[in-house]
């Protein structure tokens, strides 16, 4: 049984403005133009001037975070102030595959771990075009079996965001094959599931996306690719056998030109038996929970959160349905 709410959410001042800035400066049509225009090297120069490279000394100060390696992969861990007993989450950043966590992106790192009173663990994946994508898919997997060792078995969660999203269940499949300890759940933001983006109505989609074009991720994905088929479904996740996932979590916004792969997987999952609840908002950019200053964004990293500590209110995940639900973001929830 599926059970969809419709509704929709009064915007923010602060997200309004957003949107109205991203529009106002052209972002979508330089970036557009960059993917239609440049050459991949300097296309992917550009692309990297939003790279955090490391977290900036304020989220340094704000947070308790540490470099390390895990697995053979470099990985910011970001750690509560008071340490629990809970095992870590693994956090799978955003940048299309080939740029770095983005600049806000440790900040939501942080965030999630004083919310949850978990360490957030945050591997640094290898790019493309540098690596192939299924080097870079085993790394991360070998990252994973490395924090479950040091877990003594225990299950982390999964979070992911943009193409971190479709990374994370890249992730799950693969453990799933080699009869791994899968994690407890997956938590979905903005994800980028279907690199071919053959989904429907995209010229809509990308109609109302400020900042994202489907010109723009078309080129990244035959980056990424490498000369394989963007369908495959280790690349597309929204085409694979989706059986053997465990219960998930998924958020994402109409304006945004991945919200038709990601629902998509969403009716797909649901069909395939896998437990999976769905968040839509409405007049927010993509990846909207990176960015602290949205209340959005601060109301749906509290909802990730609870999610995370099991507080959410939804009962056991074994013992829920497929529930799609569109919930409104209410501007007054302050994060610290």
């Amino acid at each position: 049984m599926s059970e969809v709410t419709r509704g929709r959410q009064e915007t923010s001042l602060n997200a309004a403005l957003a949107m109205a800035a991203l529009r106002l400066f052209m972002v979508k049509s330089a970036l557009a133009r960059l993917a239609r225009k440049a050459p991949t090297e300097r296309m992917i120069r550009r692309l990297r001037w939003f790279d955090a490279r490391q977290p900036r000394q304020g989220t340094r100060r704000r947070w308790r975070i540490d470099g390390e390696e895990i697995g053979g992969l470099a990985c910011w861990t970001f750690r509560p102030l008071t340490r629990g007993r809970r095992p870590p989450v693994v956090l799978l950043h955003s940048g299309g595959y080939v740029i770095g966590p983005i600049k806000g992106e440790p900040g939501f790192a942080g965030a999630l771990s004083h919310l949850t009173g978990r360490t957030i663990l945050m591997p640094l994946y290898p790019l493309s075009p540098e690596t192939p994508w299924r080097a870079s898919q085993e790394a991360v997997t070998a990252f994973y079996r490395a924090v479950v060792a040091v877990t003594h078995g225990r299950p982390p969660d999964i979070v992911g965001v943009s193409a971190g999203g479709g990374l994370a269940v890249v992730l799950a499949l693969r453990i799933a094959e080699a009869g791994m300890v899968p994690p407890r759940r997956l938590v979905l933001a903005s994800p980028w599931l279907d690199l071919a983006m053959t989904g429907s109505n995209l010229d809509d989609a990308d109609a109302r996306d400020p900042m994202l074009s489907t010109e723009l991720m078309r080129r990244v994905a035959l980056i990424h690719a490498g000369g394989d088929d963007p369908h495959h479904p280790r690349l597309s996740p929204v085409n694979a056998s989706l059986k053997r996932l465990p219960p998930i979590t998924v958020l994402h916004t109409t304006e945004d030109v991945l919200f038709a792969g990601s629902a998509e997987f969403v009716r797909r999952a649901a069909a395939a038996g896998v437990v999976i609840s769905e968040h839509v908002r409405h007049g927010l950019p993509h990846g909207h929970v990176i960015g602290g200053f949205l209340p959005e964004a601060r109301r749906d990293r509290r909802l990730i959160a609870a999610v995370l500590t099991g507080e959410d209110g939804t009962g056991e995940y074994e013992r829920q349905e497929r529930r799609a639900v569109v919930e409104p973001a209410s501007p007054r929830v302050r994060d610290p």
